[in-house]
């Protein structure tokens, strides 16, 4: 009697099928090696559904380590490279909710918090005293950066800590005027605005 021939294994077998942090299986096509102690995953859905999965072609799987060292990098996102494409770290870092939105909104957050010292301090007060872990794209602090903010926050006139918070800024910031018009009538920025706004609704980054 002749030996039983070993079963061919399956394409989908159980070592290529992994979850995502949201619990998703995927079947893992290729692997992208990183410094940072993770590999990315490329793959598509498990089980399948229709064509590839219900996608023309691979996609990067967000396992539980990437999307930890993904919001672990939420203040600067690109400084460190990854093997992925810019749009599709986007994408991810959209899912994760640590995109641009939420990063403005925690830099905004970060420094008005410290206003009270943004419109005491000099520059390099502020910087000496706020350096050690500023909400930065590059992580650090600079005169010039204080300076700006100051500007945007307080006005050229340095207006009062909280100015934002009086009853007449606090309407127009909940009115359904257009962001821009608000942004001129109060001389600040866009995304200031925005923040601002949110923050008079009561909202919260992702």
């Amino acid at each position: 009697m002749s030996p039983r021939p070993k079963r061919r294994q399956s394409h989908h077998s159980r070592s290529s099928i992994i979850r995502d942090v949201w619990g998703d299986g995927w079947t893992v096509r290729e692997r992208r090696p990183t410094p940072y102690g993770f590999a990315i995953m490329l793959g598509r859905p498990y089980p399948p559904q229709g064509r590839c999965g219900g996608m023309w072609g691979q996609v990067v799987i967000v396992t539980p380590r990437f999307a930890a060292w993904v919001r672990a990098n939420a203040q600067r996102p690109h400084i460190h490279p990854i093997p992925i494409s810019l749009n599709s770290y986007r994408r991810i870092r959209r899912a994760l909710g640590v995109d641009r939105q939420a990063w403005t909104e925690k830099r905004l957050a970060w420094w008005i918090d410290r206003v009270g010292d943004l419109g005491t301090l000099t520059a390099a007060e502020f910087v000496a005293k706020h350096g050690d872990k500023p909400w930065t794209r590059t992580g650090k602090l600079t005169n010039a950066n204080v300076l700006l903010m100051r500007q945007e926050l307080l006005g050229r006139k340095l207006r009062p800590a909280g100015w934002w918070k009086v009853p007449s800024v606090q309407t127009l910031l909940r009115s359904t005027v257009p962001a821009p018009v608000v942004a001129a009538r109060l001389k600040l920025s866009l995304p200031t605005v925005y923040g601002l706004r949110r923050q008079a609704l009561g909202k919260s980054a992702r």
